[in-house]
């Protein structure tokens, strides 16, 4: 829940942190956490690329987590309203008019880290209902002053896919998070790293960055702009004709009881699906 809030003068709740020292517990943790986005980090140099974006989550992440002990659900709806007619691989089913279930749960543990667990499940154009996998994640922020503009954060997961939707079935992302306020604008940019854990040392990490800007209409909404980019494996990077990219025109509800993202996107290439749907809803308790 807490990563898709959208900065000060646009989020549903700030969450701003003044500059005090974390206590022992929580430094701790914090070094526990440092010390697993090492580790996944050193598979970079181990790993096979990834194929495709994440069509269970279109999303691009802010600096924000919940408070301590707060609970959250978030459901993201997706939708290939035109999609491709095969799949990337013979087990992949088709992407076309597929539509994309996921329910994340999350906790804020401390100040500066939350944890977080997806469901995941798919409809077929022919009505079959299948379960897509499960995946975990770990949330840690920068601490920062009441009022600072620019958030800092990183994202880990780990994953569990069946063929069906993911060729390699264990996955990891390393998502740093960069957000920037200015005024009623803010800008966050996600230079996502996906690794495969499957198959081991046989190529390098895929990149996929995803971008988004945000303007507060003080009318209670944001209206912006979403951008995804799946631009091959790092040491040979596919020309932006042949690589995965959508842009969204998105709406967020800000400053509202709940948390409510809908977007429309089109593909830009032809590895691409033509016509994607999303929504994002989440509330706190």
């Amino acid at each position: 829940m807490g990563k898709n809030k959208v900065g000060k003068n646009i989020t549903r709740k700030n969450i701003k942190h003044k500059n005090v020292r974390p206590r022992s517990s929580e430094m701790a943790t914090m070094t526990a956490v440092v010390m697993a986005m090492l580790s996944l980090s050193a598979q970079l140099l181990f790993s096979k690329p990834a194929h495709a974006l994440d069509a269970f989550e279109y999303q691009v992440y802010d600096g924000e987590i919940n408070k301590i002990g707060e609970y959250s659900l978030e459901t993201h709806l997706n939708s290939n309203i035109s999609g491709k007619a095969e799949g990337e691989y013979p087990e992949q089913l088709s992407p076309n008019h597929m539509t994309h279930l996921t329910f994340e749960f999350a906790r804020g543990m401390n100040k500066y880290w939350e944890l977080g667990a997806y469901l995941q499940s798919a409809l077929e154009e022919g009505g079959d209902y299948r379960f897509a996998g499960a995946k975990l994640r770990s949330k840690f922020i920068v601490p920062h002053a009441e009022g600072d503009p620019l958030q800092l954060a990183v994202n880990i997961e780990i994953s569990s896919v069946p063929k069906e939707f993911e060729e390699d079935r264990f996955g990891s992302e390393i998502r740093p998070i960069v957000g920037y306020t200015l005024g009623r604008w803010l800008i966050l940019f996600n230079p996502i790293v996906d690794i495969d854990l499957t198959k081991g040392a046989s190529a390098t990490p895929d990149f996929q960055p995803a971008l988004k800007t945000v303007f507060d209409t003080n009318k209670g909404f944001g209206l912006g702009v979403e951008y995804y980019l799946d631009s091959g494996a790092i040491d040979k990077m596919t020309g932006l004709s042949s690589a995965e990219q959508y842009l969204f025109a998105a709406y967020d509800l800000l400053h509202g009881p709940f948390e409510l993202n809908i977007g429309v996107g089109a593909g830009l290439s032809e590895a691409a699906n033509s016509t994607v749907a999303k929504a994002i809803f989440g509330f706190v308790f």
